[in-house]
């Protein structure tokens, strides 16, 4: 249920607009508009840390890992025992409860929580650098827990009505983002002088294996595959709709990849992002570091009322069941679901100050979870679907 709605949340506009189902270009741009976020903010500064060469080479494998794993998540999803052929597990939960009985679907369930509450964390820790970058005041652990306090009473909307609206804001302000930087970047190298010099390669194999991670984290698409599959008119072209999305991906991640760090160099190194390094939380904003700033405060702000929702409502059942269990009163059970639920958004703000870094968050997400989402589950599970369904691997 959790998964569907983590999905539901970036295709449901889509959904609701072409009732017979979306085509193979409209599930690749539904893909990539699900991955498209922060993670892009740190892949210049992984470039500098494993070297231009080793980056552009790892940066490709992790982009080979995610479709792989994407196209073998597909033929999982396909594999429902004593089903008719068609049949599509309706989300990533389903597919680890069908696959390994309960405890699989716990543990699916659970990994995608940990992993959805951390990027909440990370926009956090974003948001108070931001804030930090406007006003020049305080520092990133105060503005964490403003923005905790802010964040607390929106978790209480149990729904958002508005969906569209709130997917309308996040992807253009995500495209303003990603153009801004660009620009900017572009703007760098032409008018300053080079930051250089670079580094090409590193052999560091605690640096490789975080870096892959960290490379990882933003291509990672195969979460959204069963809803968008569901969605499709035609559910087996979806590796067709993958492959789009993957060439996209890289060619717009790779773009603000190479121009961030030649743009920037080793200095991006004294930096937590490629934002802070455009628009640093101390001297004068430029008329792009305004702009930046702002694309950010609105990507941040739909995407963590997106990615909150899921484990909120996860928790609002879990309270529900318990409440049931215990008879307790109705008044009681809504003081308990609201205090779940900004007992949420305290833990994702301490997880922020433990951190304090976005490119630190997404190397652990990238190391801990979302190689296993991408990459180990789907293929364990195509393996154990293939042998309930009696089928040579």
């Amino acid at each position: 249920m959790c998964a569907e709605s983590a999905d539901k949340y970036k295709v449901d506009s889509v959904a609701e607009q072409e009732k017979q189902g979306i085509s193979v270009l409209r599930a690749a741009s539904s893909i990539t508009m699900s991955v498209v976020g922060i993670g892009m903010l740190v892949l210049p500064r992984t470039t500098a840390e494993c070297g231009v060469i080793v980056g552009i080479c790892l940066f490709f494998i992790a982009a080979i890992m995610t479709f792989v794993g994407g196209y073998i998540l597909w033929k999982s999803l396909l594999l429902k025992p004593n089903s008719p052929p068609g049949t599509i597990i309706p989300t990533f939960e389903s597919l680890g409860l069908v696959a390994f009985g309960p405890l699989g679907g716990i543990y699916f369930g659970v990994l995608l929580h940990i992993i959805l509450s951390g990027v909440c964390a990370g926009l956090l820790v974003l948001q108070a650098s931001i804030s930090l970058s406007l006003t020049k005041v305080l520092n990133w652990r105060t503005w964490i827990a403003i923005w905790i306090a802010v964040g607390i009473p929106l978790s209480w909307v149990k729904e958002f009505k508005n969906v569209g609206l709130l997917a309308i804001a996040g992807v253009t302000s995500t495209l303003v983002l990603l153009a801004v930087i660009i620009a900017a970047c572009i703007q760098h190298l032409v008018s300053e002088e080079s930051p250089g010099p670079y580094t090409l390669a590193t052999s560091d194999p605690w640096v490789l294996i975080g870096s892959l991670a960290t490379y990882v984290f933003p291509l990672s698409h195969p979460l959204v595959a069963p809803t968008i599959m569901n969605a499709m008119q035609e559910p087996l072209r979806y590796p067709l709709a993958s492959a789009i999305a993957s060439l996209f991906l890289v060619v717009l991640y790779g773009t603000v990849m190479i121009l961030g760090y030649f743009a920037f160099g080793n200095s991006l190194l004294t930096y937590d992002t490629i934002a802070d390094a455009i628009a640093p939380t101390t001297g004068t904003l430029s008329v792009i570091g305004w702009i930046l700033n702002i694309a950010i405060i609105i990507v941040v702000a739909t995407h963590y009322v997106v990615l909150l929702s899921p484990t909120a409502l996860a928790l609002d059942g879990l309270v529900s069941a318990v409440s049931r269990k215990w008879g307790l009163s109705a008044r009681v059970s809504l003081f308990l679901v609201l205090a779940s639920r900004s007992g949420l958004v305290i833990l994702q703000g301490v997880v922020g100050i433990a951190f304090l870094s976005v490119n630190k968050l997404v190397t652990f997400l990238g190391a801990f979870g979302t190689i296993q989402i991408s990459l180990a589950l789907p293929l364990i599970s195509y393996i154990r679907l293939k042998s309930l369904n009696g089928s040579p691997v």
